[in-house]
């Protein structure tokens, strides 16, 4: 790489910088050339890109990296650079005392640079609670490992608080009452022969349809619409047709006009739904379009979405995939095959896979690995074990390879 003054006529490849041009070694190109926060020293980075295959994607070799004084523009050695720099070993205590920052400046020959090595260690229990390596040379200053510690632990916080304050399902509709303004449409929504929509009109709620059969040209609002129901409340809606696992099935919703008034009737039954697990999952998905409908995150508590262990109708955390699984209790359980010997289920490694171990009195008689899935008992009702999506093993009471 050379530097010239910007005087002489530019040529291609030249880079201009201020008051000069920064000329890349042969068959390199220069990157965004940028002055050092800590020294104030000038860093010029080269790369040697080239095609591979004739095609036109690049491979970028390590880069080449300048330090250069800011005035004259000298290329500098490592042994001029590095006199700006403390390659001593540094600790700090945090204010609070519960921690130690480990910092370390240290000269990389195989790049001609420098990494920043950190190590930050939890004074209690005195363990190392992270660690990393990187670049030393930056245009701006980066937090270091304790500035990140106390900033992540800031956001947990400050998110707790926001999901603490978040609305129960209940309270989210008392708050959308109260918004609600007269001539809202609340949902529309459509079946194989008529399109809906619900009105709030007067304080009252009304119920249209339209004989047209719903397709997604159709503009809903210019469509011919005969009132057929008249609510006082929308509870008064919600426990006629949001109480009935049919109209959810015969039933979509229209996403044009989307009011969030009738999300706690929905979300309502869903729960129901899955305390007692009668569907099966093709009817699960569908109903489950109009969880996905009022679905939006972070509008009310995420506990306020409930699922129950098959079994034994513990509460256990919401998983949409496997609506009908145990919980871990259960799961401990002695599970058997339809001839009565034990099973056992593993992956076949870190990547997942399934393994079915089949033992009697304590000793393996046959062990499978070419099953996606396999039917087993647990108190005498019938299951399915199968690999869990993200890892493990997941036992529920149908299986979607199953059917």
């Amino acid at each position: 790489m050379q530097i010239t003054p910007n005087t002489e006529p530019k040529q291609e490849n030249y880079y201009e910088f201020k008051d000069i041009y920064i000329i890349p070694s042969k068959g390199c190109e220069v990157h965004e050339p940028y002055i050092d926060f800590e020294s104030g020293l000038l860093i010029i980075d080269e790369a040697d890109n080239y095609r591979v295959g004739g095609t036109c994607a690049f491979t970028t070799i390590p880069t080449i990296e300048h330090k250069l004084d800011p005035k004259t523009y000298k290329i500098l050695t490592f042994e001029e650079w590095s006199q700006y720099f403390n390659y001593d070993k540094q600790e700090i205590i945090s204010d609070d005392g519960k921690y130690k920052l480990i910092t370390q400046r240290v000269y990389k020959k195989e790049r001609d640079s420098d990494s920043i090595e950190e190590k930050l260690i939890d004074l209690e229990t005195h363990e190392v609670i992270s660690s990393c390596s990187r670049v030393a040379f930056h245009e701006r200053k980066l937090e270091n490992l304790l500035e990140r510690n106390y900033r992540e632990q800031r956001e947990i916080e400050e998110y707790k608080r926001h999901i603490d304050a978040l609305p129960t399902l209940d309270e989210f509709l008392v708050q959308e009452l109260a918004q609600l303004q007269d001539d809202t449409p609340v949902l529309d929504y459509y079946n194989d022969k008529a399109i809906f929509r619900l009105m709030y009109q007067n304080k009252s709620f009304y119920l249209f349809k339209s004989q047209q059969q719903y397709n997604r040209n159709i503009d809903i609002n210019t469509l011919q619409y005969q009132k057929i129901e008249q609510y006082e409340t929308i509870h008064q809606f919600a426990k006629q047709y949001l109480t009935e696992k049919q109209w959810f099935l015969d039933h979509e919703p229209i996403y044009k006009n989307r009011h969030k008034l009738l999300k706690k009737f929905v979300d309502d039954f869903l729960n129901s739904l899955r305390y007692s697990h009668d569907f099966t999952y093709v009817e699960y998905e569908k109903i489950r379009t109009w969880e996905n409908f009022y679905y939006e995150s972070d509008i009310v508590k995420f506990s306020e979405y409930k699922q129950y262990c098959f079994l034994c109708k513990a509460s256990i955390p919401l998983n949409s995939r496997y609506p009908k699984k145990i919980c871990e209790e259960c799961y401990e359980k002695p599970k058997f095959d339809e001839n009565g010997l034990e099973l056992s289920f593993y992956n076949l490694s870190m990547a997942g896979g399934f393994k079915i171990v089949y033992q009697k009195d304590g000793k393996t008689v046959k062990e499978e690995t070419n099953k996606s899935y396999k039917r087993c008992f647990i108190d005498g009702k019938e299951l399915f074990a199968e690999e869990h999506r993200f890892g493990g093993i997941v036992i529920q009471a149908e299986s979607w390879q199953s059917q």
